[in-house]
């Protein structure tokens, strides 16, 4: 996913507020950053995760382990807007589905059965942290989360054309040139579209006061 197709949903001034506040060192509002975040980034991880990956490590966790690498390594970001954060974040969960990919390739050819770990940080802070993680939500079921069902359930309650612009971008991984010609609009229109259906998929899943 390309972080310039995603700059209109760097606009949003409360996700600006609630950055400006995290760089200055305010925990609450990193933690609230991410969290308004995370349905966008659970369909970031939902277009990274194919199938036979996904039967074996839920969304919600890639989703998790890329945040919390990020809320460890937040105060090294020099970061003043939201684009460039999402761009950043987006970066840390692709490198850790095709890190996730390269393994499940690696063990698939050898013959075994993949078991997987989140875990690529030597730091025993980030060790315990993800630890924590695993244990809550444990790796190599084919069940989803509740993350992951709520997601689905809250993709499903929205209005048609905001629900059809998120399957095509994130099950289908059409271009908004591509979802343009499909919905008779232009691909900035498209775009502008799916902005709008991931804001309100936030709403949904955050709650009335992310509105």
């Amino acid at each position: 996913m390309s972080a310039h197709d995603e700059s209109s949903f760097g606009d949003d001034a409360e996700l600006l507020r609630l950055l400006n506040l995290a760089n200055q060192g305010d925990t609450t509002s990193m933690e609230q950053l991410f969290e308004r975040l995370y349905p966008y980034l659970l369909l970031c991880a939902r277009e990274e995760l194919d199938s036979d990956l996904r039967a074996k490590v839920r969304e919600s966790d890639l989703v998790q382990q890329s945040c919390l690498e990020a809320h460890r390594d937040f105060r090294e970001l020099s970061c003043h807007n939201v684009h460039d954060l999402l761009h950043w974040l987006e970066t840390i969960l692709r490198s850790n589905a095709a890190d996730l990919r390269r393994r499940f390739e690696a063990t698939r050819r050898h013959g075994l059965e993949p078991q997987f770990s989140l875990d690529d940080s030597g730091s025993e802070q980030a060790q315990d942290a993800k630890q924590n993680l695993l244990d809550q939500h444990p790796l190599g079921s084919g069940s989803s989360s509740a993350k992951d069902l709520e997601l689905d359930a809250a993709i499903s309650r929205l209005p048609a054309e905001y629900r059809d612009v998120i399957l095509m971008r994130h099950r289908d991984k059409l271009s908004f040139a591509q979802i343009g010609q499909r919905t008779e609009r232009t691909a900035d229109a498209a775009r502008m579209l799916w902005a709008r259906a991931v804001k309100r998929l936030e709403a949904d899943m955050n709650g009335p006061e992310s509105q």
